[in-house]
């Protein structure tokens, strides 16, 4: 089902999710599906990839070790985050009673980056 959360560009190959069974993590699975998904994508004329990860999320380290670059978010696009973060979850009450500050800080999405060789 398409999605128009993300618009990808000339050139981009985008990871729109990737998921690994909890009982295989640490087993390179990970790795597999990520080389395969680049390999793919050259194959298709593709010069960089790219995907969005919740901050905090333990595959963060598979992606920075496989090369991805966390990118720099304008406000637009952090604050879009944040109103996709609420819709799906609704407001959750952190134990100070704040929440905006707490979504911001507990799930924003990161943009990664890798380019192609």
């Amino acid at each position: 089902m398409p999605c128009d959360l993300h618009k990808v560009k000339p050139g981009e190959a985008y990871v729109d999710s990737l998921a690994v069974d909890p009982e295989t993590r640490g087993m390179g699975c990970g790795s597999k599906l990520m080389a395969w998904s680049e390999e793919t994508a050259r194959s298709q004329g593709c010069t960089f990839m790219t995907l969005s990860v919740i901050d905090g999320n333990r595959a963060i380290s598979l992606y920075e070790r496989k090369g991805y670059v966390i990118q720099k978010q304008s406000c637009g696009r952090r604050f879009g985050s944040f109103l996709f973060m609420v819709c799906c979850f609704g407001p959750v009450i952190c134990p100070t009673g704040s929440t905006s500050t707490w979504y911001f800080s507990h799930f924003r999405a990161l943009d990664m980056r890798k380019e192609l060789d």
